[in-house]
């Protein structure tokens, strides 16, 4: 049961905080607005913030947080939103 633990709570938010990260800096590199430069920021920096939480928990048996699933979840819905930003100015031009 620890390993599924392990993959459930570690890893695989860890790879899911990755691909949102990969994803918000494709969409910048498709459109560069100011709004997306300060989202992808915003989607690094606490992507950072998250995985090193992770990987302190992980690697040091640390007491066990909730903070970096909650910070994936926000990076997210911002994601999300950079979606619908690079939709709404798709149809513009």
């Amino acid at each position: 049961m620890d390993d599924l633990e392990l993959y459930l709570y570690g890893i695989l938010p860890m790879i899911f905080g990755l691909f949102i990260l990969l994803k918000s800096i494709q969409i910048l590199s498709n459109g560069k607005t100011i709004l997306n430069w300060i989202i992808s920021t915003i989607i690094l920096v606490s992507t950072l913030f998250a995985e090193y939480i992770l990987a302190f928990v992980l690697f040091k048996e640390a007491w066990p947080t909730y903070l970096p699933h909650i910070l994936i979840l926000f990076n997210l819905l911002l994601l999300f939103a950079q979606i619908k930003i690079k939709k709404r100015n798709a149809q513009i031009i």
